[in-house]
């Protein structure tokens, strides 16, 4: 990026209300409406400190673009926020006491902050490239929401012409990253896409501030969690199977909150475990969906059951033969293993206990 650097009136300076960092219901609108955000909700009172104490740092100058009347900021729109509150601090729509308070400790504000250092494009793409590296596996990665909804907007801006696949591709490309990670990205956003739709089907509190955008993400990985939302990833459009009716079950699960304020499920590693099986098997999504166990009893009544323990025993195995191999090379035993020892026995007398009870006297 060699475009040339020029020092821009702070007021020819515009926010960009395209911002993929922004919400839906903030993009094109007002920018008092957006610094109403920023302040909200981006750390920008303590950049405004920091800048109004140390100055802004010439070494990372706002990324702009120069259309008719005004310098568009595509990359830096919350330093920008931060130096125009320092400029006139009289535009902000909120916050105005602690504002005062930071107006009062801060040397550089007013027409110290009038010309600002900007590196100036022709077009958005060559920074989008850049914000695409800097912003998804770069240093100062955005949250997964803001990443796909940057992704999302670079292939209908970009790549327009070509399906997910490929434009999944390109993107991995120009961002190093892997083709895979990307699709599972712009599948996710638009399975957001169709809950904001549904106004988060209703679920209170929920919104885009308080979703959690891994929860789509991670959930895609398990093939039949994808399968039970309608979800092809394999398909050369993933959402034209989209079940909304199961999307609604799946928001719910996970973001409606009961009388202890929990969801049915925590969207831990154990619990998209626990749910793609209970999915792969009728009885157990019954039990989970229809009579309301919970998820940890329905797991119990999938075949997954008898993998994980048949894992965990041999898990078990490895562990002990591994310590068995290390005692004559141990300068001394820490104070509780013969306590633990004891434990590993009783839990074993215990295992086979059962089992003999299941399958009889069998084995000696």
């Amino acid at each position: 990026m060699n475009n040339r650097i020029d020092d821009i009136p702070i007021a020819q300076l515009e926010l960009d209300r395209q911002n993929p960092r922004l919400p839906s219901h903030l993009k094109g609108q007002s920018e008092a409406a957006i610094i109403s955000y920023m302040l909200r909700e981006a750390s920008t009172l303590e950049l405004m400190l920091a800048i109004g104490q140390k100055g802004f740092f010439r070494g990372e100058p706002l990324l702009v673009v120069e259309e008719e009347e005004c310098f568009r900021v595509v990359e830096g729109n919350r330093r920008l926020t931060a130096l125009k509150l320092l400029k006139n601090p009289s535009i902000a729509p909120i916050q105005r006491k602690r504002i005062a308070r930071i107006m009062d400790e801060v040397k550089y504000c007013g027409d110290e902050v009038d010309l600002i250092p900007c590196q100036v494009f022709d077009s958005d793409k060559p920074i989008h490239e850049y914000l695409g590296y800097r912003h998804i596996t770069g240093i100062q990665a955005w949250d997964l929401t803001q990443k796909a909804a940057f992704l999302t907007q670079r292939w209908h801006d970009s790549y327009s012409e070509l399906d997910i696949d490929a434009a999944s591709r390109e993107l991995a490309k120009s961002i190093g990253s892997r083709r895979d990670y990307v699709k599972r990205l712009l599948v996710g956003f638009q399975i957001f896409d169709a809950i904001r739709d549904e106004d988060f089907f209703g679920i209170p509190g929920l919104s885009e501030s308080s979703f959690y955008f891994n929860y789509i993400a991670d959930s895609l990985s398990r093939p039949n969690i994808a399968g039970f939302l309608g979800i092809d990833l394999s398909a050369s459009n993933p959402f034209a199977g989209l079940k909304i009716l199961s999307l609604k079950e799946w928001t719910h699960w996970f973001f409606e909150k009961n009388a202890e304020n929990q969801p049915r499920i925590k969207a831990t590693t154990e619990e998209l475990r626990n749910l793609n099986a209970v999915l792969a098997d009728e009885e157990a999504f019954i039990a989970f969906s229809k009579d309301g166990k919970r998820l940890a009893d329905a797991f119990e009544l999938t075949k997954e059951m008898d993998v994980l323990f048949v894992s965990c025993i041999a898990n078990a195995i490895d562990s002990l033969e591994t310590a068995d191999s290390m005692t004559h090379k141990l300068q001394s035993y820490y104070s509780s293993v013969q306590s633990d020892l004891k434990a590993i026995s009783r839990l074993v007398r215990k295992i086979s206990s059962a089992t003999e009870d299941e399958l009889g006297n069998d084995e000696s």
